[in-house]
C-alpha cells in the first residue's frame, strides 16, 4: 500500500462508510475526467469503475478503513479523513495524521457542528476541515432534498465553489461529495469536471442500492453499517418512498461484539423480518428485540435463514411494497433471488 501512495500522488481515505463514499466518489470523478487514478477499495461501486483496478495516471486512491496512520504511509501527500467519534477524538486522529505527513502534506478532516473551528494548519502541513456547519474551511450549505436526493453548494474559505445535485439518495452522502469536491479541488481538478461526474455518480454497492423491482415490489439493499445504519437506511427510505408499505428483511450482526440496532431503528418500518444468525447465542437477543418491536405495533417475522425468508417474503409481499435488505452477510442476496425467480417466469 504505501509503495503504491508513493508511486505518484496518493489519496488515502480513512473513516468507515463515509470514507468508503468519498473514495468511491473520488475515483469516479478522476476517472471521469479521464485521468485514469489507480483505486482499492473496500467497497464496490455501482459505477463504470473497479473495486481494484491499476491505472496510469498519477492518482492513487486507496481506502484504509478505521487504521491509525503510522510512519508507513508518511509518504502520501494528501490524506482525507472523516469519522463519527467524539469531538476530542477526531482531534486526535487528525493529530496523528498530521504528525505522520511530509512536509508540503495536506489532511483534510471532518468536524461537525459540536468541533470548535480551529486553524490547526502546522509550518509544514496544511490542515482544512469539511462540515455541513459554517465557519469551517469547506463548508456544505443550502442543502436540499428532492424525493431523497440532495442538492447543495460547496464554498471555499467563504467563496462559492459550486453546486451540485446527487442522483443517490441520503443526506449522508453530502459529506462525502463535500470531501470530494475538496480533494478533487486540490488535484487541480476545475470545479465544472467535478460537477458533472458528481451528478453521475451511482453509489457504492450495499450503499442504499436500488436492486430493481419483483412483482411491484421494489427492491433496495443497504448494509446498514455503524450505530446508526438501520435507522439511516430507512430514514432515506420514507424520504424515497413516502407512504408506501415499507418492510424490511434484517440479518443480525455477525462478527466479534457486533452492533446490535434497538427497536427505535426500526420505527419507519411497516414490517420486519429478523433472520436469525450463524450464532446460536445470538437467539436471545433476536427475540428481545422482535418481542420490542411487537410491542410498539410493529409486523415482526422472523425466519432461521435465507431460505426460509425468501419463503416467508414471497408469500407476504404485496405489489406496491418496499422490500429494504439490511445487514450482515448474504442477506442482500434475498434480491438476486427475487430476480433470478422473474427471470425464470420470463423464460419459463
Amino acid at each position: 500500500m504505501a509503495d503504491l501512495l508513493r508511486r505518484g500522488l496518493g489519496i488515502a481515505t480513512s473513516g468507515g462508510r463515509q470514507a468508503a463514499i468519498a473514495s468511491a466518489m473520488i475515483g469516479w470523478i478522476l476517472t471521469h475526467a479521464g485521468l485514469d487514478p489507480t483505486i482499492i477499495l473496500d467497497s464496490n461501486p455501482v459505477q463504470r469503475i473497479d473495486r481494484t483496478q491499476s491505472g496510469r495516471g498519477p492518482h492513487v486512491i486507496i481506502e484504509t478503513e478505521n487504521c491509525f496512520p503510522t510512519d508507513h504511509l508518511s509518504g502520501v501527500p494528501i490524506v482525507l479523513i472523516h469519522d463519527e467519534w467524539n469531538p476530542s477524538a477526531r482531534s486526535e486522529v487528525l493529530r496523528r495524521w498530521v504528525d505522520c505527513s511530509p512536509p508540503g502534506g495536506y489532511v483534510l478532516g471532518f468536524a461537525d457542528e459540536k468541533d470548535e473551528v480551529i486553524d490547526q494548519t502546522t509550518e509544514i502541513v496544511e490542515v482544512e476541515r469539511f462540515s455541513l456547519s459554517p465557519g469551517h474551511a469547506w463548508w456544505g450549505a443550502d442543502v436540499r432534498q428532492d424525493r431523497g436526493c440532495y442538492r447543495f453548494r460547496a464554498f471555499h474559505r467563504g467563496r462559492f465553489a459550486m453546486e451540485g445535485r446527487l442522483q443517490v439518495p441520503g443526506r449522508h452522502l453530502v459529506l462525502g461529495a463535500l470531501a470530494a469536491v475538496a480533494v478533487c479541488g486540490r488535484v487541480d481538478l476545475n470545479c465544472r469536471a467535478i460537477k458533472e461526474a458528481l451528478e453521475e455518480f451511482g453509489g457504492i454497492s450495499r450503499g442504499f442500492e436500488s436492486r430493481g423491482s419483483f412483482r411491484g415490489v421494489t427492491l433496495v439493499d443497504d448494509e446498514a453499517e455503524g450505530v446508526q445504519g438501520v435507522s439511516d437506511a430507512l430514514a432515506v427510505a420514507r424520504e424515497v418512498f413516502g407512504a408506501r408499505r415499507l418492510c424490511v428483511a434484517y440479518r443480525s450482526p455477525a462478527g466479534v461484539n457486533p452492533t446490535w440496532p434497538i427497536a427505535e431503528d426500526f420505527a419507519e418500518a411497516d414490517r420486519v423480518w429478523i433472520i436469525d444468525g450463524d450464532d446460536p447465542a445470538d437467539s436471545w437477543k433476536v427475540e428481545q428485540l422482535a418481542r420490542t418491536l411487537r410491542d410498539r405495533g410493529v409486523e415482526v417475522g422472523r425466519a432461521l435463514g435465507l431460505e426460509e425468508a425468501i419463503r416467508e417474503l414471497d408469500r407476504d409481499l404485496e405489489p406496491g411494497d418496499v422490500l429494504v435488505t439490511l445487514g450482515a452477510g448474504d442477506v442482500g442476496t434475498i434480491a438476486d433471488a427475487f430476480l433470478r425467480r422473474l427471470s425464470d417466469d420470463r423464460h419459463g
